[in-house]
């Protein structure tokens, strides 16, 4: 598939080598000095036969190997509790996992209707979230206004790729865990990514994004912790499933789920990769976060980390003198794929989804359109698959395609 809109730039640096606490670095992170590839590429894809592509696909994905099957866990963390409605009693923190991953055969398809009604049980029930509960319905969302009424119950209609309940392939799969961000609050916001990854070989698990004593989260230090404690939740319910890798993790997250993600990377051995997607993490944030959040620490971010990033987001706040996180996170192989403006409507479901009108209290997509979201989504699996991978031949190929100066057609 062409996308001749979208222009896009990798920067790569080497991590230095590291013997700190007997920590042996990867066999990639070796040299002691930083080395820097500017890749200036116009992206470009083979575009299979419009036939080929099944119809109506609501995302306009194009499968992968294998079928994508869908699950849902429900789940309580009795760990943590929540005080909400009028009698501020305490409930056990509901946490819902959503799992995509590879499926056997050619199961069949749910509608997008399906998602549109996960995201409706996403939301509190009435006694801990009160008033809030039906104004946060999906069929209230920015989406859903956007294309009207018609217009929204015809993509309630259209199928998607992944398949509830299908029966599993043997696996096992590297496990993927998407972080949600501020206005990209349901699990579902990143839908697309995750049926792409799963149609390619991997799990993807995802948690929407909820406020620590309250259905909308806000970008502050506790919630913030509540949304790493999550994703962290999230991770042990996947590793249950005989399918899913115990010992490969990858983590994915724009805004406040990259800034989570990375807390997460930086406190959790047990992550292989990171994938951050626009988010205010190389910088200082307004909120001060990541930064002043617990754990945060540049040399404890010792896997790959791919940022994605529009490069009008790579330089530092007025008056800054800070180093960027991607100068100052010395022991991580760092790879750095500026892309031109993209808002969070470009790398969410809502930006692929055609026959809307402005979408009113986002920011506004960009002319890249959903063009930038999927010429970005081959870099993420194949940055995943160069330090996930199944065997060596598979990574070696996948870190020669983020090596190359792809040729423009």
């Amino acid at each position: 598939m062409a996308f001749p809109n979208v222009q896009f730039k990798m920067k790569r640096k080497r991590a230095v080598s590291s013997k700190k606490e007997g920590t042996a670095m990867r066999p990639i992170a070796h040299a002691a000095l930083s080395l820097t590839l500017l890749l200036s590429c116009a992206v470009r894809a083979q575009r299979r036969p419009e036939a080929e592509v099944p119809a109506g696909n609501a995302f306009h994905l194009e499968p992968g190997r294998n079928a994508v099957g869908f699950r849902l866990l429900e789940g309580q963390d009795r760990s943590r509790a929540v005080t909400g409605g009028a009698s501020a009693t305490a409930h056990p923190r509901p946490v819902r996992t959503y799992v995509w991953y590879p499926a056997r055969g050619t199961p069949r398809a749910m509608r997008f209707g399906r998602y549109a009604e996960l995201a409706d049980g996403d939301i509190w029930p009435a006694e801990i979230s009160g008033s809030l509960h039906g104004a946060l319905t999906y069929s209230h969302r920015p989406l859903a206004r956007a294309l009207g009424p018609a217009g929204y119950e015809a993509l309630l209609q259209r199928p998607v790729l992944a398949a509830e309940n299908a029966d599993p392939l043997k696996g096992p799969f590297p496990l993927i865990v998407l972080g949600q961000g501020w206005s990209i609050e349901p699990a579902i916001s990143l839908a697309a990514l995750a049926e792409y990854l799963a149609g390619r070989g991997f799990v993807v698990v995802a948690t929407p994004l909820v406020g620590t004593n309250s259905p909308i989260a806000r970008v502050e230090a506790m919630d913030l912790e509540t949304e790493v404690r999550d994703l962290e939740f999230a991770i042990a319910r996947a590793r249950e499933l005989p399918f899913v890798s115990p010992d490969k993790l990858g983590v994915i997250g724009p805004d406040m789920g990259g800034m989570a993600g990375l807390l997460l990377t930086m406190r959790n051995r047990d992550v292989d990769a990171f994938v951050g997607m626009p988010a205010g993490i190389l910088f200082e944030h307004p909120s001060g976060l990541p930064r002043s959040a617990p754990g945060y620490d540049p040399l404890a971010l010792r896997v790959p980390w791919l940022q994605i990033m529009p490069v009008g987001a790579t330089t530092p706040p007025p008056g800054s003198s800070t180093p960027s996180l991607f100068e100052t996170a010395a022991y991580s192989e760092r790879y750095l794929l500026l892309t031109p403006a993209m808002a969070h409507t470009d790398i969410t479901i809502d930006g692929l989804i055609e026959g809307r009108s402005r979408i009113v209290g986002v920011p506004q997509s960009t002319p890249t359109g959903s063009e930038g979201q999927k010429a970005f989504m081959p870099y993420v699996l194949e940055f995943l698959t160069a330090f996930l991978g199944p065997d060596a031949d598979s990574r070696a190929k996948a870190l020669a395609f983020l090596s190359r100066t792809p040729v423009g057609r």
